[in-house]
């Protein structure tokens, strides 16, 4: 703020605070008159001005500990600092903090900065309107929101007062919210309406014109009474708390987890109240892994129109945000984001995307149950690479196989146990008696040349078929077994190889979205929309060729690695 003091001085403008609290004023002391004084006057006079975001006392007793603090800190710029490294810094503390007292986050984690600048220029909100997050945590929309209306508006005195006074609006019910306005006011401040409460406990009606958030998924609420489809589903009462808040002709941008897109019972009617709330709506589906290292949840931008009746759907499926996942960041060269906003607000443009998109209407969507997920509609089909061959459902060339059954049946019999990975297929894991198994544990029993894959996983290539000498094993009954029908051509190896190829992993990471937001789940119904190319057999043969070559080849590698060792050890 001392910075912003400096710059406003050098422009004429006003100054946010007065000497006497300023970072100069206090910077050069020495370390006891420091300690003192920003103890016994800032401290006090900073928190009477903005709300209480500091704590009642002053937390650092030692005079040499704050005399570091304050020397060290001067020798920064923070002005001249991107605002997302300041941004960065809250977030990593805070998380640390939270992580080192054994508090957990209540469900909320922080949304990365490209998706919530998206989110609000999808909203575009203007001078004079309202913006409302009721679940703020440390004020990312808030802030994006409030620079994008200032980047955007001559600001005049007047037309300052209204930004900073009443057009930001905020809850958070953990004490984040303190964070929140902190982040405010240093970022030119609007923090007079944000405000640590239970957003749930407190619906509001018809208040504002923009809503930008990210509720916390998968909470329990005992507030559930206070809205028109009660329940103690968090996610539920979120969209309908955001739907009440907004007046009509309102807009919001909402960040939600995926399966709200499909769920039925609550989550199905808070759905269906959405779509015959709003007018246009647009689901864009986000990456998963978007939000590693925090959770891996699946999650789509919802954005409406409040009133009046919807007149289109538009989905579109995002695929690269123009950074890698994980917890170190790393830029890429595509990204799809922008293609969102060309169209969300202009459906003419949509010819011109690139990728899964699609647009129907009120009649398409209600007549299939309210599901907004974009695979509802559209398949995700394999690239053209001119091959010769007819393009038919998998689910004309497979069947289901496997026997279910529960192992503690037989306790002195021993089971083989397999596994599937990626890299070897199916394997043998181990070895155990019926006795050692929990009474409802449930296995399938496999033959050869069964197929079988881990739902959770079959997305990286963890699918193999089972060889002849584990027929008879048996693998998680969670796990999908199925087998070519005898009328099928197809030649096992390959409907595997394609299944593992990477042109295939993508349509498995499309489809295994729809039930789980947390982990992707390829269940059986998903799996036997997948189509694949059925070349003639001529085809088939020469890939049996090739294929036997290839494992001649291997073979023949293995035998003169081990030849190289022997030799390199006599």
């Amino acid at each position: 703020m001392d910075e912003m003091c400096q710059i406003r001085e050098h422009s004429g403008g006003e100054v946010p605070i007065p000497q006497h609290l300023r970072w100069s004023e206090f910077k050069d002391r020495n370390a006891i008159s420091k300690l003192e004084y920003v103890r016994d006057v800032v401290w006090n006079e900073m928190n009477d001005s903005y709300n209480n975001i500091f704590g009642q006392t002053f937390p650092i007793q030692s005079a040499e500990i704050f005399n570091d603090i304050v020397n060290d800190l001067s020798e920064l710029n923070f002005t001249v600092a991107d605002a997302d490294v300041k941004g960065e810094a809250f977030e990593y503390f805070l998380k640390n903090a939270y992580q080192g007292i054994g508090i957990k986050d209540l469900g909320e984690y922080f949304t990365p900065r490209n998706i919530v600048r998206t989110m609000v220029s999808m909203a575009n909100p203007k001078i004079g309107e309202t913006i409302y997050d009721p679940f703020c945590g440390t004020g990312g929309f808030l802030i994006e929101a409030f620079r994008y209306v200032a980047l955007r508006t001559q600001l005049t005195p007047q037309v300052s007062e209204i930004l900073q006074k009443s057009t930001i609006y905020g809850s958070e019910i953990a004490a984040t919210a303190r964070v929140a306005r902190m982040n405010m006011v240093l970022y030119g401040d609007g923090h007079s309406n944000v405000y640590q409460q239970d957003s749930f406990a407190n619906p509001i009606d018809k208040k504002y014109d923009v809503v930008l958030t990210n509720p916390p998924y998968s909470q329990e609420t005992r507030h559930g009474n206070l809205y028109p489809i009660p329940t103690r589903n968090g996610d539920v009462i979120a969209i309908q708390h955001c739907l009440k808040s907004l007046k009509v002709g309102g807009r919001a941008a909402i960040l939600m987890k995926e399966d709200f897109l499909t769920k039925g019972s609550t989550v199905g009617r808070a759905r269906d109240c959405l779509l015959n709330s709003v007018n246009d709506i647009s689901v864009v589906s986000l990456p998963r892994g978007l939000f590693t290292p925090y959770t891996p949840t699946k999650t789509s931008i919802l954005y409406f129109e409040k009133g009046g009746e919807r007149n289109s759907v538009f989905f579109f499926v995002v695929k690269n945000v123009g950074h890698t996942f994980g917890a170190k960041q790393r830029p890429t060269e595509h990204n799809d984001l922008p293609n969102v906003l060309s169209t969300v607000n202009d459906l003419n443009n949509a010819q011109q995307l690139q990728g899964d998109y699609h647009i129907d209407n009120k009649n398409t969507i209600l007549e299939n149950e309210g599901s907004l997920w974009i695979y509802d509609y559209i398949e995700s089909l394999p690239p053209q690479r001119n091959i010769e061959g007819n393009l038919e459902k998998l689910e004309e060339h497979i069947e289901p196989s496997g026997t279910r059954l529960n192992p503690s049946d037989w306790p002195d019999k021993e089971f083989n146990i397999l596994g599937i990975s990626n890299a070897h297929g199916v394997f043998m894991n181990t070895v155990k008696l019926g006795g050692e198994f929990k009474d409802n544990y449930t296995g399938i029993e496999v033959q050869t040349g069964d197929f079988v894959y881990n739902p959770h996983r079959v997305d990286v290539g963890s699918i193999g078929i089972v060889p002849e000498n584990l027929s008879g094993g048996i693998v998680s009954g969670v796990y999908v077994v199925f087998r070519l029908k005898p009328t099928s051509h197809i030649p096992p190896h390959y409907l595997l190889y394609l299944l593992k190829s990477e042109d295939y992993l993508n349509i498995i990471r499309a489809y295994d979205t729809r039930h789980d937001a947390v982990r992707g789940k390829l269940n059986w119904e998903q799996l036997k929309r997948i189509k694949l190319y059925v070349p003639s057999r001529e085809k088939f043969n020469l890939f049996a060729s090739l294929q036997t070559k290839v494992q001649y080849l291997r073979e023949e590698s293995n035998k003169l690695e081990c030849e190289l060792i022997t030799s390199y050890f006599e």
